[in-house]
């Protein structure tokens, strides 16, 4: 199993059952605006929207806004890491 091997090669899959609920999450649903922003095959250059880069800010947003982020911006503030979520 190489890094630039296609295909799925795991000897078992990651998941049994996805809930399609989960899709309709803001963080999945920002993820899945991201998918037709880019070119797969390298060396090309890309010309970037500005409907990609709002795009790209609406995800960040999105993953920032959760529990899971809150909790980290809390603690590296706690940390004195940083002041605010403006200042990361």
């Amino acid at each position: 199993k190489s890094s630039w091997a296609q295909g799925d090669y795991a000897d078992r899959p990651l998941f049994a059952w996805v809930d399609e609920a989960v899709f309709e999450r803001k963080t999945y649903k920002c993820f899945m605006c991201l998918l037709d922003n880019y070119k797969a095959e390298t060396g090309e250059s890309e010309t970037v929207t500005d409907e990609e880069r709002r795009e790209n800010s609406q995800f960040l947003d999105a993953c920032l806004d959760s529990k899971p982020m809150q909790y980290l911006l809390n603690y590296l503030i706690k940390k004195g890491v940083t002041k605010s979520r403006e200042t990361l």
